[in-house]
């Protein structure tokens, strides 16, 4: 625990900080990573309530009513400390119906024959590495856009075409045989995943207790 306090940078001055802190991010990390914990910072924290801002667009901190800010992907960190949390592994999936028997995935290049969804957020230039070097793919005509995780999650789910998902999300479908992974000999750079906190924040007794709490346990248990 004190090697999570010193990477935090401070220590609790008050045993038992008591107010409400207020923590943004997509809908589904927020409900995949970090609901769960809340029972065990309840029970540290019982004078805390959190209160969780789900969406897929950024939120204006200074402007929202946001303490905490959850953020997938290379983001802005003027006026704040970020703190990084374990980085998403991701996977192309697909249902195992939109394949063919004979039909054999060997590069990046053979996904023209596949239906391809694609998030309105999401880097159309797909890259994939495998011991040869970088491919890059341009997915260029989806067979459809959708503007959120939840709703790319459902179409990969109900075969709709394929999609580069996070594994820690689709990983119960695969174990099931639900969803098969694509390219598996190919390899795609996982996502930077951070804590965001503005520096005024910081001085609050209840923020710092959340902000050390949710790095401790991100340090200390499995990576998302």
């Amino acid at each position: 625990m004190q090697n999570a306090r010193n990477t935090v940078g401070f220590q609790l001055s008050d045993p038992s900080p008591q107010g409400v802190v207020n923590i943004s991010g997509s809908n589904l990390y927020l409900s995949k990573f970090i609901l769960p914990i809340l029972p065990d910072l309840k029970r540290a924290f019982p004078k805390i309530r959190i209160d969780l801002t789900g969406g897929d667009q950024p939120l204006n901190q200074r402007a929202e009513a946001v303490d905490l800010r959850i953020r997938v992907g290379n983001v802005s960190t003027e006026g704040a400390r970020k703190y990084k949390l374990p980085p998403m592994e991701r996977i192309l999936c697909a249902h195992p119906s939109l394949l063919s028997p004979d039909q054999n995935l060997q590069d990046p290049n053979c996904l023209a024959n596949l239906p391809i969804i694609l998030r309105e957020q999401e880097n159309p230039n797909w890259e994939f590495l495998d011991a040869k070097g970088p491919v890059t793919y341009q997915v260029s005509d989806p067979a459809m856009r959708v503007n959120n995780y939840e709703l790319c999650v459902a179409a990969v789910q109900a075969g709709f075409g394929a999609a580069i998902l996070t594994k820690a999300v689709v990983g119960p479908d695969i174990d099931a045989g639900n969803i098969v992974t694509l390219l598996p000999d190919w390899k795609i750079s996982p996502i930077p995943v951070a804590l965001i906190v503005p520096l005024s924040r910081l001085r609050r007794p209840e923020v710092k207790a959340v902000t050390q709490f949710i790095t401790e346990w991100f340090g200390q248990n499995t990576k998302a």
